[in-house]
């Protein structure tokens, strides 16, 4: 659950009044070396506030055929901010099931630049609270129009032994939404190609 934390823990412009923004997503997902054969589908939505640099957000996704929990939670709470050039996030993250409750709780830290024009990385850290287990992730984005980004990860978790990555080309339908096309692959599981709708939408400030 960690790559959803930080991809919600990026710097976040200081402003004089607090911004609220929501969000969600739907995802159909196809295992990649199974001959594309449907493999799940999920739904996700948040919504977050931001005031001169502090943030906090709450996100819910759905489980998929999951006999126990429907349903996957964050909590997170957070500062960013930028030093010349350089921008950093600091964020407390929970996470929770809907039926079994707390699982475990991280501290995320984040440093991203601007490599060129139009090519953006960021690096990620987040410990766990409970066992000191470390996740670290490197990710890459670039715009390759007005509408099209390009956009990789690759991470390791101290807790599972376990190293990861993603890649994925989103289209911006609208101002709101979008529709991407991601490929992940694990070392604890298989290959999947996801088709993502996601929207998000100011409600306050902005």
């Amino acid at each position: 659950m960690a790559a959803c934390a930080a991809s919600f823990a990026l710097p976040l412009a200081a402003n004089a009044a607090p911004t609220v923004t929501a969000g969600g997503a739907l995802t159909f997902g196809f295992a990649a070396e199974d001959d594309m054969n449907h493999s799940s589908t999920t739904g996700e939505a948040f919504i977050g506030v931001e005031n001169n640099g502090f943030h906090g957000e709450l996100w819910i996704g759905s489980l998929y055929q999951d006999p126990n929990d429907d349903a996957e939670i964050e909590l997170s709470f957070g500062y960013g901010s930028e030093a010349g050039s350089l921008g950093y996030d600091i964020s407390y993250i929970g996470y929770f099931l809907s039926d079994d409750g707390y699982q475990s709780s991280g501290i995320g830290f984040e440093l991203s630049h601007d490599l060129t024009a139009g090519i953006a990385g960021a690096l990620y850290f987040e410990v766990d609270t409970d066992t000191g287990d470390l996740t670290s992730e490197l990710s890459l984005s670039g715009a390759l129009s007005d509408k099209l980004e390009l956009h990789g990860m690759i991470g390791a978790a101290d807790a599972d032994d376990n190293t990861y990555g993603e890649i994925g080309l989103a289209y911006g339908l609208s101002d709101t939404t979008a529709l991407e096309v991601l490929y992940e692959d694990a070392d604890d599981s298989e290959a999947t190609i996801s088709l993502i709708l996601s929207f998000e939408i100011g409600l306050l400030g902005g």
